[in-house]
């Protein structure tokens, strides 16, 4: 009898050819990273973009829902940039607001006339700012998915640049003119990428219009494009295209930047750093915490003011963007290598991604070298670091993909080849782990965007107010006071969120108004008390329901940025009781768990 062999375990496994990684994910990966948009259907390409806009769209859902969780809701930002056009629905509102008119002046042309259009047609600037941003990352979208494309025609990279920055918009979001930098950024992008001219003067002016300290930043990278190597040196460009393109943009920007500086001029020039780092207001528990740790890498790099690289990338959960940082970084090193990594020969594109690398790190420096009078630093390089990150990840995750195929398609066996497209595969389920582990955090009940939205928790005082003359002017200290104008629309005499020290001609007056506010609250003298009251015009006083509490006085926002004020405070509430405490019972018109609100005609009565 003839002995039967039994088959062994690998004999009676499926050919590798034949396995699920060869016959059904193979042809897709293979399809994913070499398919060149030019090269796909409609109805393929239609996909594409269903998916590539399913990002902003599932982000705009979370953002509505707790953008409208209750009535008194608003960015926090929107309180100082945004309140004011309140005047567009009541032109009778904030009159002769100091606070009001200085950021109406801060505002651009084109971002109060987006304002002044929706007013008129009955959508109040609160809700508007609430769903702007919206608006904004599906324009961020369409554009940097376009710009992309010009850069590698292969639509997974550009699916993948548009999914980061989408989930990085997410975290400074806002209906402020700084919302609009970025769209700014990457519709210039994409048409100095297109070589089209009208396209750039366009977005010149819509930078102009909505966002002029973006013009530095697109005027120097088309400076750069009028430069050249040749034989060694730097020559000027001989081509028409782009020398018109440059000319162009650049004697636009200039010519739109003039109104923007002119109308600032009003409360003078910004404040020089050397003078800023004496005052509390720029300290670690100041208005605007600037100055903190300036030896420290963390003070030039990461930094909200005066960082070089967005702050978000720290405080994102598991420090998803600091995890993808090595990826963008091993891009020069990916395109050194074609004959491995195919699709790098088919990159273009890299100069100008590198024009924007080096002009945001040239006015981040200047704006150091002139702290303030150029505003922030990182304002300048921030957002090109959004752009530049977004679409180098992009192109790494593809080009490894590809390198990756090449190796598992050049191996010497079809063992090894099916053992390498199983790595390959594995990676590839890796990296779309990684890029969409953290924005689905956000599909899960109760997780919230990263942004700042502020509730509103006093509605029967924000009623009241909303029935007094719309004239009514709030003396306040308590924080409560940065939400009264949006919520309340009547004008404060002083805010917290609005005392913005950037500029001495509209500060000095806020720090006038709040050591004043500081003496009349708690001064034992009646007359000295009233004397504010009368001075300024206040017609009621909000105060704090543990205002005359000694710790809480010591422990309150104001007391490190005006100490002087704050120890007169502690020793008057310590030799006595202040003349407007002793008049609570008396002259108090409302009354809430958290605040007491006070008529200032009582307080002035003898």
């Amino acid at each position: 009898m003839a002995n039967r062999s039994v088959p062994s375990p690998r004999q009676s496994e499926p050919s590798p050819e034949r396995s699920w990684t060869s016959e059904w994910l193979w042809p897709r990966l293979d399809d994913l990273i070499t398919q060149s948009w030019s090269d796909l259907s409609r109805e393929t390409r239609s996909a594409w973009l269903l998916a590539v806009f399913s990002v902003p769209l599932w982000l705009a859902v979370v953002r509505v829902s707790q953008a409208f969780a209750a009535e008194y809701v608003i960015e926090d930002d929107a309180r100082e940039h945004v309140f004011w056009a309140l005047r567009y629905v009541d032109p009778e509102l904030f009159p002769g607001d100091w606070i009001a008119n200085y950021f109406q002046t801060l505002s651009p042309p084109g971002y109060a006339a987006l304002y002044k259009l929706f007013a008129s047609a009955g959508i109040d600037p609160i809700s508007l700012s609430k769903v702007l941003p919206i608006a904004i990352a599906f324009g961020i979208t369409g554009f940097l998915f376009a710009f992309s494309l010009q850069v590698l025609r292969v639509p997974v990279a550009a699916l993948i640049a548009t999914l980061l920055v989408n989930v990085g918009f997410a975290t400074f979001e806002s209906g402020t003119p700084r919302g609009f930098s970025l769209l700014i950024i990457v519709v210039f992008a994409y048409f100095v990428a297109r070589r089209f001219t009208p396209g750039i003067v366009a977005a010149v002016v819509l930078g102009g219009l909505f966002y002029p300290p973006t013009l530095p930043l697109l005027g120097g990278v088309l400076l750069l494009r009028l430069i050249t190597w040749r034989d060694g040196s730097p020559q000027w460009s001989n081509d028409p295209a782009r020398r018109s393109g440059a000319v162009a943009g650049i004697c636009t920007a200039a010519v739109v930047l003039l109104p923007f500086y002119l109308a600032q001029s009003a409360y003078g020039p910004g404040i020089w750093a050397h003078v800023a780092e004496q005052l509390p207001e720029f300290q670690r528990d100041g208005r605007v915490a600037v100055f903190i740790g300036q030896g420290e890498w963390r003070y030039w790099m990461i930094r909200e003011h005066t960082g070089l690289l967005p702050a978000e990338w720290l405080r994102a959960p598991a420090r998803y963007f600091v995890w993808l940082l090595p990826l963008a970084a091993s891009l020069p090193l990916l395109l050194a290598k074609p004959t491995r990594f195919p699709l790098a020969a088919q990159v273009n594109h890299t100069r100008l991604l590198l024009r924007f690398m080096i002009t945001g790190l040239a006015l981040y420096l200047v704006a150091h070298l002139l702290m303030f009078r150029l505003y922030s630093p990182s304002r300048y390089s921030q957002q090109v670091a959004w752009l530049v990150f977004s679409v180098a990840v992009g192109l790494a995750i593809t080009l490894l993909l590809s390198g990756g195929k090449r190796w598992a398609d050049g191996a010497p066996t079809q063992e090894h080849r099916h053992r390498r497209r199983k790595a390959v595969a594995f990676s590839f389920a890796g990296f779309a782990f990684l890029l969409v582990a953290y924005p689905a955090l956000y599909l899960l009940p109760g997780h919230r965007l990263p942004n700042h939205f502020v509730l509103g928790t006093e509605p029967t005082l924000y009623q009241f107010l909303q029935s007094q003359p719309k004239a009514t002017l709030v003396a306040s200290l308590s924080l409560e006071a940065d939400n009264l104008p949006a919520f309340a629309r009547r004008p404060v005499l002083f805010s917290r969120e609005t005392a913005i020290p950037f500029q001495p001609g509209y500060y000095d007056e806020m720090r006038r108004r709040a050591l004043d506010l500081i003496t009349a609250q708690y001064a034992l003298d009646e007359a000295r008390m009233q004397e504010v009251t009368r001075r300024y015009g206040v017609d009621y006083w909000l105060l704090d329901k543990n205002a005359y509490d000694v710790n809480h006085l010591r422990s309150n926002w104001w007391a490190p940025i005006y100490p002087e004020a704050a120890q007169e405070a502690t020793t008057a509430l310590q030799a006595g009781t202040p003349a407007m405490a002793r008049a609570l019972t008396r002259c108090e018109v409302l009354a809430t768990p958290a605040h007491t609100l006070l008529s200032a005609k009582c307080l002035l009565e003898e």
